[in-house]
């Protein structure tokens, strides 16, 4: 079987004129055996949404936690009318949330109702730092929390700043040329800021759905990611120019991101098979993400001029 596979693989990079190259990642925990400093009691981690089923695809999710991350404290924060019963003779904090009254735009109610309650459920336990993750994804890095205090500890936040440290996002979904575009799938941060990040109440408008013409009317709308960042850094008392050139800025200020390859982030959506999501080389497009290599060299140079600002009036996934 191998041979043909390999077979198959060789003609189709003839053919498409392309290298290809593949990933495997155990499917379970029990084929997960990799050893663990075991330095996260003073983390809990955030498990948020609803239970994935497809392939136990949560429940081995936390399953993994227990055994890559044994001493952080694990938080499954999903619905009340989901069922448990599988989670229940495991070692974590299983919380069942009431749904809010309605949605918001793209569920941003529900991501923030579930992660909410989780980490006030987590300052229960007196934890310094707050992981936030989904119930569709996964970390395989067994030293990805000491990677991120390590960040925390390397780039400290400015002493004129109110947060406590910086919040660390991942590069998937952190977009290059929407404002403020900050990825709200995993966050990594000292339990103060991660609370404040998401104490900022329900988004009041109704519908699935919100038109716009480009990508700056699609920022100034605080759709999906942005109506979490754009709120915070507007609690911590920042006045938003909707520019890409003040975005870059409060990346660097406020935030930090990590390559989502660094921390062996697989998410179970989408595109699943697909291991760069964004990633293209014939040409620049809107819809590059944000990574650490990017946010080093503005951290480094503090040179946020000739950003090009008529990105703005494109499209989200128009071609440069």
């Amino acid at each position: 079987m191998k041979e043909y596979i390999q077979k198959a693989i060789n003609f189709f990079e003839v053919k498409k004129e392309v290298f290809f190259t593949f990933h495997v990642r155990p499917a379970f925990s029990t084929s997960i055996n990799r050893k663990n400093e075991n330095q996260e009691k003073d983390t809990a981690i955030v498990i948020q949404g609803p239970i994935v089923r497809e392939r136990n695809c949560t429940l081995e999710t936390v399953k993994t936690y227990t055994k890559i991350f044994p001493s952080a404290h694990i938080i499954l924060s999903t619905w009340s009318d989901e069922d448990v019963g599988d989670f229940k003779d495991l070692d974590i904090e299983l919380l069942l949330n009431e749904k809010p009254e309605h949605s918001g735009i793209s569920n941003i109610n529900y991501q923030i109702v579930s992660t909410l309650n989780g980490i006030i459920a987590a300052k229960k336990l007196g934890v310094t730092y707050v992981l936030k993750t989904r119930t569709d994804q996964r970390i395989y890095n067994e030293k990805a929390i000491t990677y991120f205090k390590d960040l925390l500890k390397i780039f400290p936040m400015e002493n004129t700043k109110k947060p406590k440290g910086r919040i660390i996002a991942t590069d998937m979904n952190t977009f290059k040329y929407r404002p403020y575009s900050i990825s709200d799938m995993t966050l990594f941060g000292f339990f103060e800021d991660m609370f404040n990040y998401w104490n900022l109440g329900i988004d009041t408008r109704r519908g699935a759905k919100y038109g716009y013409g480009n990508v700056l009317e699609w920022s100034r709308a605080r759709l999906c990611e942005v109506f979490l960042s754009a709120n915070y850094l507007e609690k911590m008392g920042e006045k938003l120019t909707w520019s890409i050139s003040d975005s870059w800025k409060k990346y660097i200020d406020y935030f930090c991101i990590a390559d989502r390859p660094t921390i062996d982030l697989y998410w179970f959506k989408y595109e699943k098979n697909k291991e760069y999501g964004n990633k293209n080389y014939n040409g620049n497009f809107m819809n590059e993400e944000f990574g650490f290599i990017d946010w080093l060299k503005l951290y480094n140079s503090k040179n946020f001029n000739n950003t090009p600002e008529y990105l703005l009036g494109k499209q989200i996934e128009d071609k440069i």
